[in-house]
């Protein structure tokens, strides 16, 4: 029996990505660090997170202190279906563990390979940066196209992670086979 992965959300949720996204792209002031953070913090938002025990979210990433800093200024106080979230400081795979979502930025690509094998057949959704990364096995990708960040979206890494994604959210990246 095939697992289903992707799930479908209300009009409201919906509409609520494109206007993120709208504002985002059309706001001078939102700098490329508060930009990957909203896109980080929406993503959340449309994935069915497992139950861990710990009533949180916990996302990694992958030695960049800044974003880090950002991301956990950005989800202060903040809840999805009455789970906190945690941002950890993460070096190595090792490090990654607990994590539901690990991000990993343009600069420390060459650690897809080493956390795409030691999270296999675990329910961890791995978003990156840059070019072709999604192509690599990311799950989603965030990438500069003329002058804007959008995303990149691998439906088959999605698949591969367990997780069932909003269709909302796969429809608004470009796709990646």
């Amino acid at each position: 029996m095939r697992k289903k992965c992707f799930k479908q959300t209300k009009a409201p949720q919906w509409l609520g990505i494109i206007s993120f996204l709208f504002i985002s792209f059309s706001n001078p002031q939102l700098d490329s660090i508060s930009l990957k953070s909203l896109f980080i913090y929406n993503f959340t938002k449309h994935v069915d997170w497992p139950e861990n025990g710990t009533g949180q979210i916990h996302i990694g990433v992958v030695n960049e202190p800044e974003l880090s800093e950002k991301l956990q200024q950005i989800l202060k106080n903040k809840k999805i279906k009455e789970k906190t979230y945690e941002v950890i400081a993460v070096q190595s795979p090792d490090d990654a563990q607990n994590c539901q979502l690990i991000f990993i930025p343009a600069r420390q690509g060459y650690q897809l390979k080493p956390f795409l094998k030691e999270m296999n057949g675990r329910n961890v959704l791995i978003v990156t940066e840059g070019n072709d990364m999604a192509a690599k096995g990311a799950a989603i990708s965030i990438i500069e196209n003329n002058g804007r960040l959008t995303f990149e979206v691998n439906e088959q890494a999605i698949y591969k992670s367990g997780l069932n994604v909003s269709k909302e959210l796969i429809r608004l990246g470009a796709p990646v086979k």
